[in-house]
């Protein structure tokens, strides 16, 4: 858990903040101040209670126990990152962005602005590192899921993703393909990125992109083709019809695509039959009363 030392250096207060992660476990900070509370955050303040034996307390949902000591690190210091260089390890996309998700959730533009401002530094320091940061494929993820409401932050580690894609070997990284095969649009939106920056990266249209269903499903109809009742009565001898229970409508309706219906007149194979005679033209003048069509 992330140190709450700094609270060390001020008088104990009468709050208790009780942070639940998007695990299920708890994390407790007693003693809080309410005056500095509420001065950073009134939000904050105008939630706080009287929990049980009358102690003023509030529950909040973050997305780590390390988002909820960096909430209260912000509410006293005004910063939510450690000060200390060894203990600060950065580019730390997914803390800034766990850290956005906070600020919305508390209402405080403060906050907003300063994770936002984080997360971009700390994307743009990225760019000269000789590897991508260790948790990027984690932020993206949670962007995806927890910040769809802020597309500009994705749109911007796209680019990022597009920019250093071959100088930091993504395309080798087996947790990055992993996820670009397994997500439903994060290869889409990447090429798309890359599409708009003229095809810069020439490498990442050789990425395995995640299986759609409508392929799966028309690999399960191959399948049943050649191995179900279709396939087993095509072997038999006989000249019977294709059992019902799995005949072409069926086939064509698992494929979506339209049956094709049995024309209402057949082509005769009879050569008297092949010609058909047209009346006489009413608009033009022939030679002949009758043309041969």
């Amino acid at each position: 858990m992330a140190s709450s030392d700094f609270l060390k250096c001020f008088d104990p207060g009468t709050v208790i903040l009780y942070f639940e992660d998007f695990a299920g476990a708890q994390t407790v900070l007693r003693d809080l101040d309410f005056t500095i509370i509420a001065q950073r955050s009134p939000l904050l303040g105008q939630a706080i209670d009287f929990g049980p034996g009358d102690k003023l307390s509030l529950t909040l949902k973050v997305p780590s126990d390390k988002c909820g000591i960096g909430l209260a690190r912000w509410l006293y210091l005004g910063s939510y990152t450690v000060e200390d260089p060894e203990e600060n390890v950065d580019p730390n996309l997914l803390y800034h962005a766990q850290m956005i998700y906070v600020a919305e959730t508390i209402n405080s533009k403060e906050l907003m602005d300063l994770a936002t401002f984080n997360f971009a530094a700390s994307l743009d320091d990225a760019t000269s590192l000789a590897t991508s940061p260790f948790d990027l494929v984690e932020a993206t993820d949670f962007l995806y899921k927890h910040l769809e409401n802020k597309p500009v932050l994705l749109e911007n580690v796209l680019h990022y993703c597009v920019n250093c894609f071959t100088t930091q070997r993504l395309n080798e990284s087996e947790e990055f393909k992993l996820f670009a095969a397994t997500h439903p649009t994060f290869l889409s939106d990447l090429s798309k990125v890359n599409a708009a920056r003229n095809f810069e990266n020439r490498d990442i249209p050789k990425l395995v992109g995640p299986k759609s269903s409508r392929a799966v499903k028309t690999d399960e109809v191959i399948c049943k083709l050649f191995n179900g009742p279709v396939a087993k009565q095509s072997r038999r001898p006989s000249m019977s019809s294709i059992d019902s229970d799995y005949g072409l409508d069926t086939l064509f309706a698992e494929l979506d695509v339209a049956s094709p219906d049995p024309s209402p007149n057949p082509v005769s194979t009879d050569m008297e039959e092949s010609f058909v005679i047209c009346g006489e033209s009413a608009s033009e003048e022939s030679d002949s009363e009758w043309l041969l069509v």
